[in-house]
């Protein structure tokens, strides 16, 4: 639980969730989970003024995702004892890549989709509120999405392009790559 006060006034901070995520190739599912699982995190936000408690908690529907399946989460807001709102909720699906020789360490995070939806008013809750993520043009989009407008113009299709897909999670002596998705709320409302 994180504790943050804001007695200037001044904008109040994110609340982050972090549920991780598994992508295998399609020989490697076995079975579909039966039930979601998730944790949740709990912000209580103070000030001159108590403006209450808000949580967030997320969780997948299946324990498991091909890199070309449609993966949904369900975000779940508890803003019911919170005087302040949501403005907005931003979910970022980061990939988390490890490279290891006998001498050297290569480490990186890559945020591989980025998606931002509206929040809630103050005194309400939002149950399973569901956010896809089509993970076969998740890189793909992300990164035409970052490039300025003049690159954009310049771009040409092409039938033999070749797709940046997602690497499957993996967990090895030399290579670990593995999936989070990070979900940040944005509070509004001042002291």
């Amino acid at each position: 639980m994180g504790i943050f006060e804001a007695a200037d006034g001044s904008d109040l901070p994110e609340i982050h969730h972090i549920e991780p995520m598994i992508v295998r190739q399609v020989r490697m599912i076995v079975h579909e989970s039966l039930h979601a699982t998730g944790e949740e995190n709990t912000h209580k936000l103070m000030c001159c003024c108590s403006s209450g408690k808000t949580m967030v908690s997320a969780l997948f529907e299946k324990n498991a995702y091909t890199t070309s399946e449609v993966a949904k989460a369900l975000v779940n807001i508890h803003n019911i004892e919170s005087s302040c709102p949501v403005k907005s909720v931003t979910i970022k699906l980061k990939q988390h890549v490890k490279l290891d020789s006998k001498h050297h360490h290569y480490f990186y995070v890559d945020t591989v989709c980025k998606q931002k939806f509206p929040g809630t008013p103050a005194k309400e809750n939002v149950e399973k509120y569901p956010i896809e993520i089509e993970l076969s043009k998740s890189k793909q989009n992300f990164n035409q999405d970052q490039d300025n407008e003049e690159d954009k113009e310049e771009l040409v299709e092409d039938e033999n392009e070749i797709v940046e897909f997602l690497q499957p999670t993996t967990n090895g002596k030399w290579v670990n790559i593995q999936y989070e998705l990070e979900i940040s709320l944005q509070m509004g409302g001042t002291c």
